[in-house]
C-alpha cells in the first residue's frame, strides 16, 4: 500500500497542525484538548515514520517529527500526573529508534542524537 506524495506532505501539515493546537491548548490551560491534539499527532508521526522511504524522498524529517511527538506527548503526560503513560510513550520511542536504526534507515550520529532527545526526559 503506498501512499502518494501528496498525501504523505497532507499528513506532515496536518502533524504540524495538530502540534500548534497542542501547543496553543497547552498555553490557555485547555490540558485535554492539548494532550488530545498531541495523540493526534503522534499517530500522523507513526504514519509518517512507517513510510520511511517515501518520506526521505520528500524530504520529510520522519524521525526528528517522531521524536519530537513522543517528547510532546510523554511531556503533557507528565504533567497531567500520568507518568506510567510518559515512560511508556519514551519507551516507545527508543525502541521504534532501535528498529529504524537495525533497518540502517537511521545513522548512527542521528540514532544516538535522537535516544539523547528522548532520554533526557527520564532525568
Amino acid at each position: 500500500n503506498i501512499m502518494s506524495d501528496y498525501c504523505m506532505c497532507h499528513i506532515e501539515s496536518y502533524w504540524q497542525e495538530l502540534m500548534d493546537l497542542s501547543t496553543e491548548e497547552f498555553m490557555q490551560e485547555a490540558y485535554m484538548e492539548a494532550l488530545s491534539h498531541s495523540r493526534e499527532a503522534f499517530y500522523r508521526a507513526e504514519v509518517l515514520a512507517t513510510h520511511a522511504d517515501r518520506c526521505e524522498k520528500l524530504k520529510i524529517p520522519f524521525v526528528e517529527i517522531y521524536t519530537f511527538s513522543c517528547e510532546n506527548l510523554a511531556c503533557m503526560y507528565q504533567h497531567m500526573g500520568e507518568s506510567l503513560q510518559a515512560v511508556k510513550i519514551l519507551n516507545q520511542g527508543i525502541s521504534f529508534l532501535g528498529y529504524l536504526y537495525k533497518q540502517k534507515l537511521l545513522s548512527k550520529e542521528v540514532f544516538e542524537e535522537q535516544i539523547e532527545a528522548l532520554n533526557c526526559l527520564f532525568r
